[in-house]
């Protein structure tokens, strides 16, 4: 993929240039740091923007994942390949949607009168020039979507490469979704050379190598930094922003960090915008975007550990006038919360953007009863498999609930032990799944056992005897014996 810019100082500011007028339009800014990883994705997008049907592509993706960069490859990759002008420009700066097409119109050189509409003025300036126009974070002005379909009609020449934390919604638009870059394999052991190329570790090594050009990759440091690219969810920024700790900290240091990765990934460079200088800015931009109904959507969705499903969200955040669907499509579609495929699809988040939505959780006053909801809602589905357990079924419908559920089972007898609750780990103990148990919940479950805690009597053999094999399990004989 080229990375190399082309401008064209000649350009004359009225856009309509003659036919044999060989001098390209080419308004791009010039990234000074080479583009890793994301050839695939350039490849594609570029491969949409020659399609007749694709006026708009819209690359969408969470804040940092670098939709901005990329933009700025495929329009080099255009600029040099292809007969367009290329015009780019920022939207970032600006809250006012009806600012976004006077500043395309000053971007292409034309101005207003008043006697022609601005939509008019661009597509007669535009009617023989074939041009590329990229327009940079339209999250924030999302309501300019009709103007600019209405100016793909009025201008056939014209495509747009978009970037945005949400689509834009208009008919001819082609969402690209940008994944996070690529991870290493959990289960291979790949060659030392081989592990430095993979995207998110490639990236980690260049900007940890512009600060302290000593450092590498070697056999003692490769499984943290790529433990750390991992924790991070290959997100380019995150991942930008750890390396930028290496003069201060090895890789092991680092990822011994990053359970506060929002206190420790601050450090960004002073000449990126506010919203890329820390990782909590760049999530903070997303939710500032939200109503006060999806931010409290977004909060509440923090309580799952590993995603949820739809009936669990509804279930422990929904509310009387809070339309969950729309809410959750809302946090899709700006790229907070992903979903995924399958019999029955899961919600999720990022861990780095759960992180903020914790802190918003836990700083709101509504944590007690969301967590107290959630820990309820897991009661009752491990009551529908205690139901079933003894039934004819294949598969065993409380391994299916454990193996997806496993997370937030486990967050909700935290909750419970913070409690002094045991109704959870009751449930648990009486279908066998007592030996994954947290250690909050052997706390409990040795102090019920040891009549610490309130126990029903009828309760109580069950309970001795989960704590039996549980100390066995651990070739703790005395306690097991004590238990038994």
């Amino acid at each position: 993929m080229p990375t190399s810019f082309r401008s064209s100082p000649q350009w004359d500011p009225t856009p309509l240039r003659p036919a044999e007028n060989t001098v390209r339009l080419v308004v791009i800014p010039l990234p000074r740091t080479p583009l890793i990883g994301r050839q695939r994705e350039a490849r594609a997008i570029c491969a949409l923007l020659q399609r007749d049907d694709a006026a708009l592509v819209t690359v969408t993706g969470p804040g940092g994942i670098g939709k901005t960069r990329l933009a700025l490859a495929v329009a080099a990759e255009i600029a040099n390949q292809d007969d367009r002008d290329v015009v780019f420009v920022a939207l970032a700066p600006f809250r006012e949607s009806a600012l976004v097409l006077p500043e395309i119109a000053v971007a292409l050189g034309i101005q207003a009168s008043d006697d022609d509409s601005l939509v008019s003025r661009i597509a007669l300036a535009l009617r023989r020039n074939p041009i590329l126009l990229v327009l940079d974070n339209l999250e924030q002005v999302l309501d300019a979507a009709p103007v600019l379909a209405e100016l793909l009609v009025a201008c056939p020449a014209l495509t747009i490469l978009a970037t945005s934390r949400a689509p834009l919604r208009i008919t001819s638009e082609h969402v690209y979704p940008l994944p996070p870059l690529a991870l290493a394999v959990a289960d291979r052991h790949p060659e030392l050379e081989d592990l430095a190329q993979t995207e998110s570790i490639a990236l980690f090594i260049a900007r940890a190598r512009a600060l302290d050009p000593g450092f590498a990759l070697t056999a003692s440091n490769a499984a943290s930094v790529a433990a750390i690219c991992d924790r991070l969810d290959g997100l380019p920024l995150a991942i930008e922003l750890a390396a930028a700790r290496i003069p201060v900290l090895a890789p092991e240091e680092i990822l011994d960090r990053l359970d506060h990765r929002l206190t420790l990934l601050t450090r960004g460079a002073s000449d990126q915008p506010p919203r890329l200088r820390s990782l909590r800015d760049a999530v903070a931009w997303s939710h500032d975007l939200l109503s006060r109904q999806e931010q409290a959507l977004f909060r509440r969705l923090a309580v799952f550990m590993g995603g949820c499903t739809l009936d669990a969200a509804e279930t422990v955040c929904g509310e009387p006038g809070l339309d969950m669907l729309e809410g959750i499509s809302a946090l899709l579609s700006q790229s907070l919360l992903l979903r995924s495929t399958g019999a029955t699809p899961r919600y999720w988040m990022l861990e780095t953007i759960r992180e903020y939505a914790v802190e918003r959780l836990e700083a709101s006053d509504e944590r007690a009863a969301i967590r107290e909801r959630h820990a309820r809602y897991y009661r009752q589905r491990v009551d529908e498999v205690e139901i079933g357990y003894f039934t004819p079924s294949d598969p065993d419908p409380s391994h299916l609930l454990f193996f997806a559920e496993e997370s937030n089972i486990r967050v909700a007898l935290s909750w419970e032990a913070e409690q002094g609750a045991i109704d959870l780990l009751v449930r648990l103990a009486s279908v066998g799944w007592w030996d994954w148990l947290p250690v909050e919940s052997i706390a409990s479950l040795y102090g019920a056992v040891e009549g610490t805690l309130p126990l029903p009597l009828a309760q109580r053999p069950i309970l001795l005897a989960s704590a039996a094999e549980f100390a066995l399990g651990r070739s703790d004989l005395a306690t097991a014996l004590r238990y038994s």
